[in-house]
């Protein structure tokens, strides 16, 4: 299996002198306490069966479980045990161990970063709780105490041990009910951002000596509340262009779900995890770190009858992929006046590797247009899915980089796909 700037994992090559930048080795040892946090996709409601039932590397969970809350009977928070997926009622295949096997997986064959990695271990865990808004999870909440004592425990059980622990990320996996309660875009970003400041706090006060980072992804279910409007996943975009340390690391469309058309499958929930891993990665867990940016626009430019559409390229050159996502009307993008849907968008071409061209069917003299992608349209099936639901057809082509062979046998690829967004026609 070939990955960014690795080897291959059963052969070890020295990295080149000169070829790795200096960094801080103390990253890539000791215990990284990450949680699966947020409602029900955090905790793999209906992702069955587990499909990581073994653990390859040093990873690990509390000893009731990974799904273990203190309401729990039997819950034993005093030790760990190997990080594996146990079936909890409906709840399956959480995106953690996706997340931290992955992570392993691509430190362990980083050449510039892997000396260390005999003595790395990421704690796992996934307190969060299903059918839950922000506010129901926010600081003050039954579960956020629940993440207080997992967060507590992998730091004390560390230390007991006489290992140094951190507290690394939180992977939010969170959105869909907050379109069962209008929770409106503002409140839901100020929200996300209060919670972060939060989760630092809680991390600052067992002295973890780094900031942890906040990944999520971006929610694709409001058509399955019957909402046409998109206002969460636009939210989540705006804390995470408002909030150094939280990375939108991609929208859902792409990804596979179960039949309920709510929750991800089992190959789903860990590939959701594997984009999690990918992007902390980057951000976090490399000799070298950078900041993240999805595939997203960076600049909207309006003429009489055509929009062109810059975008930001994590890797490679943008693509219309009609495999993965079934074809959807203009490849995802739409054109609104007044909430209105218009039918004038004549063609939807690739200009270059960074640029997407609209051309009109007539001139956009007037104002109040606004063109979104991946929203869906009124009528479409009250569904999330990557046939049916909201979705868009463009990718980059980082899957060339970040591949891996599902439980099934089949070839996988972590593509990034273009966020859901909107954007207003400046006015005259």
């Amino acid at each position: 299996m070939l990955l960014l700037g690795c080897s291959d994992s059963k052969t070890k090559i020295e990295p080149e002198p000169d070829k790795c930048p200096p960094f801080d080795s103390s990253t890539f040892t000791g215990n990284h306490y990450i949680a699966s946090y947020g409602q029900s996709l955090s905790r793999g409601t209906r992702a069955l069966p587990i499909i990581s039932d073994s653990q390859p590397y040093n990873n690990l969970t509390f000893f009731s479980g990974v799904l273990s809350l203190g309401e729990d009977t039997g819950a034993d928070l005093t030790s760990f045990k190997p990080l594996i997926e146990e079936e909890k009622g409906i709840e399956g295949e959480t995106p953690v161990s996706g997340a931290l096997n992955y992570l392993s997986e691509l430190i362990k064959n980083d050449e510039c970063v892997s000396m260390g990695f005999e003595t790395l271990a990421f704690i796992g865990s996934a307190p969060g709780k299903g059918a839950s808004t922000i506010s129901d999870l926010g600081s003050g909440t039954t579960h956020w105490s629940y993440l207080t004592e997992h967060i507590v425990a992998a730091h004390n059980i560390s230390e007991q041990g006489g290992v140094a622990a951190k507290t690394s990320a939180m992977l939010w996996s969170q959105g869909e009910s907050d379109y069962r309660d209008d929770t409106t875009r503002s409140m839901y970003s100020e929200k996300l951002a209060s919670l972060y400041t939060d989760f630092i706090q809680l991390s600052r006060e067992q002295n973890s000596s780094e900031q942890p980072q906040l990944l999520l992804y971006q929610v694709a279910a409001h058509r399955r509340y019957q909402k046409d409007d998109f206002q969460i996943a636009l939210a989540q975009w705006d804390a995470a262009k408002s909030n150094t340390g939280i990375s939108l690391v991609t929208p859902m469309y792409h990804l596979e779900y179960d039949p309920d058309n709510l929750h991800l499958n089992n190959i789903g929930s860990e590939m959701l995890g594997r984009y999690y891993a990918k992007v902390l990665k980057i951000t976090k867990y490399s000799a070298k770190t950078q900041n993240w940016t999805p595939l997203s626009p960076k600049d909207v430019v309006w003429h009489d009858n055509k929009i062109e559409i810059k975008l930001h390229v994590p890797f490679g050159k943008i693509q219309i992929d009609t495999e993965t996502v079934a074809e959807a009307p203009n490849y995802g993008f739409d054109i609104w006046q007044g909430g209105a849907l218009l039918d004038i968008i004549e063609t939807v071409s690739v200009a270059d590797e960074q640029t997407i061209i609209l051309t009109l069917n007539r001139s956009l003299n007037d104002d109040d247009y606004t063109l979104t992608y991946a929203k869906g349209r009124p009528g479409d099936p009250y569904v999330v899915n990557n046939q049916q639901g909201p979705r868009g057809n463009f990718r980059d082509n980082d899957g060339d980089n970040y591949t891996y062979i599902d439980v099934n046998g089949e070839p996988r690829r972590l593509d990034n796909y273009l966020i859901m967004f909107e954007d207003n026609k400046p006015r005259n």
